[in-house]
């Protein structure tokens, strides 16, 4: 199977939590456990209180490039939150969190332009082996050394449940992925309206 090129990963965003279950005393405990492990990049401890669908949690990073994934995780240990309180009705509640993070979404929207202009100027050029992953990334780096990530703001809801053996987070606002991902979701829908990946040229 042909390793998929990293913007191929971006645009897909298909990232499903699956964990086992946990249970917390208070909705605000659910959701606090999941920040404090989403801050510390622990896929396996972020899943620990989702639904009773859960399954074994995998890496969230798995098939991005080291240097993105660093990024990634290097913003996310500089995220703050502040959990507010719930509003309970019956076995329901929905909790908001306020997150202060690092958004790198200025340096990919660079690098695309970059590509971009590479492309529209004929000046985009593969080594000998070299793939369309591989090209992007060094394009990352490059940018990533000139640019640092922007100070970002989200309000993120959490929907919980109670069960018979206490709470757990039922749902969560896509914008999670903006945090988890450092702004890429925000620039999805300008990289799908910019090109086609699959019409680019792979490289061998």
């Amino acid at each position: 199977m042909k390793k998929k090129s990293f913007f191929a990963v971006l645009l897909a965003l298909s990232l499903i939590f699956l964990a086992a279950c946990g249970n917390a005393s208070s909705p605000e405990k659910a959701v606090e456990a999941y920040c404090k492990a989403l801050k510390a990049s622990d896929a396996k401890s972020m899943t620990k209180y989702m639904g009773d669908d859960s399954k074994e949690a995998g890496d969230p990073y798995e098939g991005y490039p080291a240097s993105v994934s660093k990024v990634f995780k290097a913003n996310l240990e500089q995220m703050k939150y502040e959990v507010g309180t719930a509003k309970i009705q019956g076995d329901t509640t929905l909790v908001k969190v306020k997150f202060e993070y690092k958004s790198a979404a200025n340096i990919f929207r660079a690098s695309v332009q970059e590509f971009l202009k590479r492309k529209t100027t004929g000046s985009l050029k593969f080594e000998e082996g070299q793939s369309l992953e591989d090209y992007l990334v060094k394009i990352f780096e490059e940018k990533e050394k000139e640019l640092e990530s922007k100070d970002a703001k989200l309000t993120v809801d959490f929907e919980c449940i109670k069960t018979s053996k206490g709470w757990q987070i039922s749902s969560i606002d896509d914008e999670i992925y903006n945090i988890m991902f450092s702004g890429f979701f925000e620039v999805e829908k300008e990289i799908s309206a910019l090109f086609e990946l699959d019409s680019l040229p792979l490289g061998d």
